[in-house]
């Protein structure tokens, strides 16, 4: 044997994974990598069929999983004789307990809000903070989806600036609109008897469901509103379709009254010129 390589089972100083009852994902992450590498993780999970190498493997996975615990975790385990039981019981213990932190910080870092007055330095890096933690945690928050958590959490502080950045992108995919410009308000009264004017217009082109494309060379639409106009029973009912738009969202068009009104965000409510 070379001395670069090293029985399955035996692991170096440096590859030593110690579980001291937190972050089990990361600890499951880890142990699992170095069990498979060894060729012992089927072992672990009760798969191994009975054979010639099979009280051979036992031993070495229990040997692993039991140098990887803790003085408690050890004691919480060490009436049990196969490593699955052993593994087993940690899992059940730990896993449960994992996805309820999970769920926790999850939860705080969608309530947090920022405070008036306060360092918002100090708001920001306690947001970064959640993300960090719930990474260690195994659950991935991609800066993207952070930044829009940490949108919501500053708008009832800056609820203009919030608007403002929000409705950048004021027509969804600019592809579909041609000529932009700014034209005389149109008004549409909404179901809860609020007003919304829709104050821009452009061409746009609709791909439909049966693949043809409805044209509208002149449509009002209104940046960043998001708030449902009608229930989409009540719209169907009135004569509405659901058209595609850009595969992912979805629009009413009543082909009648010339009305097109976008169902989901970040695609803006449109109005007919009148």
């Amino acid at each position: 044997m070379s001395p670069t390589q090293q029985e399955p089972g035996n692991l170096s100083a440096k590859d030593k994974i110690c579980f001291r009852g937190s972050n089990f994902n990361v600890y499951k992450t880890r142990i699992q990598a170095k069990l498979k590498a060894a060729g012992l993780w089927t072992t672990v999970l009760g798969h191994e069929d009975d054979g010639d190498e099979a009280e051979e493997k036992e031993n070495k996975a229990f040997n692993v999983i039991i140098n990887s615990l803790d003085d408690d975790n050890v004691a919480y385990v060490c009436h049990l004789k196969l490593v699955s039981d052993a593994w087993a019981l940690l899992t059940e213990r730990y896993e449960s307990r994992a996805y309820a932190d999970v769920s926790h910080v999850i939860h705080c870092m969608h309530t947090t809000s920022y405070k008036p007055g306060t360092s918002m330095q100090r708001h920001l890096t306690e947001m970064r903070g959640f993300q960090h933690k719930l990474m260690h945690m195994g659950s991935m928050v991609e800066d993207e989806m952070l930044g829009k958590v940490v949108l919501t959490s500053v708008k009832d502080a800056f609820p203009t600036t919030v608007e403002i950045l929000r409705s950048l992108d004021v027509t969804g995919n600019k592809l579909l609109f041609s000529k932009l410009r700014s034209n005389n308000a149109v008004s549409l009264n909404l179901a809860d008897n609020t007003q919304v004017k829709a104050k821009q217009s452009g061409e746009i082109k609709i791909p439909l469901e049966d693949g043809g494309l409805l044209l509208r060379p002149n449509v009002m639409f209104a940046p960043g509103f998001c708030k449902n106009l009608l229930a989409l029973r009540v719209l169907l009912k009135e004569g509405y379709s659901v058209a595609c738009w850009n595969a992912e969202k979805a629009i009413l068009v009543n082909l009648t009254t010339d009305i097109i009104i976008s169902l989901y965000n970040p695609v803006p409510y449109l109005f007919p010129i009148v």
